[in-house]
């Protein structure tokens, strides 16, 4: 794996992951 696509990647999982926490936060306050 080239060292731009190891970036890329981890940055997705990364942006992936704050999305999570967001909707997770989101329920958490509905409740």
């Amino acid at each position: 794996m080239l060292y731009k696509e190891m970036r890329k990647f981890a940055l997705v999982k990364f942006i992936e992951v704050i999305t999570i926490m967001k909707n997770v936060k989101l329920v958490y306050l509905d409740l």
